[in-house]
């Protein structure tokens, strides 16, 4: 016995964790070699024997070995996407199903004569009927179908042309103080706007950037968010075509950059240069004109900063790239990965703006101030070099069809009424210098110049009216015209809408007109049966390159950036070409929607393709990043059997 424990023989190698003894183990039933996650561990008995034990992967397993999943996802949160997939497989099911039965619905109520609204008609000569709207695009993806069922039109083009105005006010208001700044330094100005002395107090390159640069750039943002807001209130103008919104957008851009900054930016500054002479009301006439020409100076500088700053903007297309990114940021799906980055129509308004400012200066003042025309021609080719670049490599499409130069012939007509403005200007600064036979020569030729311009133009772009038909064909318009529209027949009336059958929905018909025998009809009827695919596409309407991926998915993911660039050919005709000449609202010809997996290289989308499309009747394809991922889906006719099944 020791009696201190201090005189306990210590080891400084000892491990202190084991001095303790260990406890003994609890008893616990032994695992059975098939419940194991690994192989089974030998048998202490046989070895004990001398037996010769196999090695492990000769073992056989009752069992495969268990893998544990590497997503980092435990077995409740697989558990809850797993049943996520089998609920939204279910709904679009369901989903499908409606639809179907809401498109039956809806030819039901085309023949019936249920809610119509109007009718599309394909031909020839239909400008002679009273109340169309022409789809200049000749093309289905032309069409405005939200436009046509809101169906005020009239009303929208008013509230477009009046929303014009006021943005021709704004800008003009704008553009008058970038004129009173760019002419802070002529004589009397800053008398009369004494808020900009301090800026030409001090004869200096900042002074200087403030009175040529600044306006300038003032400007040139001024006429920049202008056009954006024509062109943003152009879609609500009413208008049932695409092709129609963007002549419409075009035509007030030009009048509102001819007009206000073209015209009125001149006469405001020609105004602030005068303003003494006004006040003391002597020499006005040619205060006014000098101030004509040493606006000139302004329009230089606008033109210079637009031939550097638009065309570089056209090619670089910031605004375009952060919308693409932030798209393909937020995109999760391959059809929304589709989305952000396939382009969309090139729309010229803005560099064909600033050609026409540019065009529209130098129509002006190419005599007065020579040193405008080079800065406009170097706008020009810029500009068409960066709109030549942009329609052969970034917006490489069509989808409104084509209009016969209609907008083509309209520019020109109006540029031939802009060589006026030369001769105009001219007249009115020698007439200031009371020089009345040369500037009467000079005012009386640009008056002949509008004259003749617009007497050849009506003369050959005239359209032949209702008088040059034959006395049938307007006899047969006539009576077309008395049956479109008999009494009590459309508008969405009550009456219209609680008829629940075809047999009382005739016989309210035929009490009401007094014959089915009508042109319209007659057109009903028709319109009861699905029409069935036919692969000669008519000539109305036009082929477009317009790819949508609700109703093209199999071409849409052939666009894949990784795609190889020539795939074998589509094995079958998709929906949207079939569909290419019937023209039907969308919804009522829409398919079954199409999904859309991401492809992988472990092979689970194909698999998981499969098994969509035989257990469940829904057609899906994957990303086409290679030949051997072209899948071979079904016809169009087998895709409408499977909507009926479910």
């Amino acid at each position: 016995m020791v009696d201190d424990a201090a005189d306990v023989p210590h080891d400084q190698h000892a491990n202190p964790a084991r001095a303790r003894p260990r406890p003994p183990k609890q008893g616990r039933a032994p695992v059975p070699p098939s419940v194991r996650e690994t192989f089974p561990m030998r048998d202490p008995k046989r070895a004990g024997s001398g037996a010769e034990e196999p090695p492990p992967h000769l073992r056989l397993q009752s069992h495969q070995p268990y893998h544990r999943p590497i997503s980092g996802l435990d077995h409740d949160s697989l558990g809850a996407i797993y049943a996520n997939i089998r609920h939204w497989r279910a709904a679009l099911k369901a989903i499908n199903r409606d639809i179907a039965e809401a498109q039956e619905q809806g030819f039901q109520d085309l023949a019936e004569g249920n809610n119509i609204k109007g009718w599309i008609l394909v031909g020839k000569g239909l400008r002679f009927l009273p109340g169309i709207q022409l789809i200049e695009g000749k093309s289905k993806e032309d069409i405005r179908w939200d436009e046509l069922q809101r169906g005020d039109g009239m009303w929208s083009n008013i509230a477009f042309w009046v929303a014009v105005c006021v943005i021709g006010m704004l800008l003009g208001i704008g553009l008058l103080a970038a004129a009173g700044l760019a002419l802070a330094t002529s004589p009397d100005v800053v008398h009369y706007l004494p808020f900009l002395s301090p800026v030409v107090a001090h004869n200096n390159i900042p002074s200087g950037l403030a009175t040529a640069l600044a306006p300038a750039v003032a400007a040139s943002l001024f006429i920049g968010l202008a056009m954006l807001g024509i062109h943003k209130a152009a879609s609500q103008s009413g208008a049932a075509s695409v092709t129609v919104v963007r002549i419409k957008a075009f035509k007030a851009v030009f009048w509102v950059i001819v007009i206000v900054a073209g015209i009125w930016i001149v006469v405001a500054g020609s105004l602030l240069f005068g303003a003494h002479a006004l006040d003391v009301q002597s020499r006005e006439t040619p205060s006014i004109a000098n101030g004509t020409i040493a606006t000139a100076a302004l329009l230089l500088f606008i033109t210079l900063n637009l031939a550097i700053i638009v065309p570089g903007l056209l090619l670089l297309q910031p605004v375009r790239l952060w919308k693409i990114y932030k798209r393909k940021k937020r995109a999760v799906t391959p059809r929304q990965q589709f989305r952000a980055i396939y382009p969309k129509m090139y729309n010229p308004i803005y560099g064909m703006g600033c050609c026409i400012l540019g065009i529209v200066f130098a129509a002006a003042f190419a005599l007065l101030f020579p040193f405008i025309g080079p800065a406009v021609l170097l706008l020009v080719l810029l500009t068409l070099v960066a709109h030549r670049f942009l329609i052969g490599y970034v917006y490489g499409k069509t989808d409104s069809g084509q209009t016969g130069g209609l907008l083509q012939l309209w520019i020109l007509r109006r540029f031939a009424t802009l060589l006026s403005l030369q001769p105009i200007l001219l007249g009115l600064i020698v007439l200031s210098r009371r020089k009345w036979v040369l500037g009467g020569i000079m005012i009386g030729t640009a008056i002949g110049i509008i004259g003749v311009v617009e007497w050849y133009c009506s003369n050959k772009l005239k359209k032949p009216g209702l008088d040059s038909l034959s006395p049938v064909t307007r006899d047969a318009i006539e009576s077309y015209v008395r049956s479109a529209r008999p009494a009590g027949r459309f508008g969405g009336s009550s009456e219209n809408g609680a008829a629940s059958s075809t047999n009382r929905k005739g016989k309210s018909r035929r009490g009401k007109n007094g014959s089915i025998s009508s042109v319209l009809d007659m057109m009903s009827i028709t319109l009861a049966v699905m029409p069935g695919s036919n692969r000669r596409r008519p000539p109305v309407p036009l082929p477009t390159e317009h790819l949508d991926d609700l109703t093209a998915t199999e071409k849409a993911a052939r666009t894949h950036p990784d795609a190889p660039p020539r795939l074998p050919p589509l094995a079958f005709v998709d929906h949207a070409e079939e569909m290419s000449g019937i023209l039907y609202p969308p919804e009522l010809t829409a398919p079954p929607p199409v999904i859309w997996l991401l492809n992988d290289s472990a092979g689970i989308a194909r698999s998981e393709a499969y098994d969509l499309q035989h257990y469940h009747h829904l057609t899906t394809v994957i990303d086409v990043r290679a030949p051997a991922d072209v899948m071979t889906p079904r016809n169009s006719d087998d895709h409408r059997g499977d909507q009926r099944k479910y």
